[in-house]
């Protein structure tokens, strides 16, 4: 029975501290390149994640609690050029502007 209580209790702490890590954020605004019109709707997505956002009526977008690291940010459109962004470095309790 001790055996377990300790097993428990070390599973506890290993979940708690993976809960604790500090994440970063991205966030940014979508224009039509040649209007400079914002764009509705676009898909911003970190690539090989399960991060990404779609952009608001004012071409705005946020993408919260993302685990610090590099990243390729892909933005599409229906009747758009699929934009990549390589090497996109997320810190830490920072916002990136993109």
């Amino acid at each position: 029975m001790k055996k377990i209580y300790v097993f428990a209790v070390l599973m506890l702490c290993i979940a708690f501290n993976s809960f604790a890590q500090n994440k970063g954020n991205l966030r940014g605004v979508v224009k039509d390149a040649a209007t400079k019109d914002p764009l509705p709707g676009v898909n911003v997505i970190l690539e090989g994640t399960y991060f990404g956002a779609a952009t608001d009526f004012e071409g705005v977008y946020e993408i919260r609690g993302i685990t610090p690291g590099e990243y390729i940010v892909k933005v599409t459109l229906i009747g758009f050029k699929t934009f990549k962004f390589t090497g996109i470095i997320i810190e830490e309790n920072k916002t990136l502007e993109l």
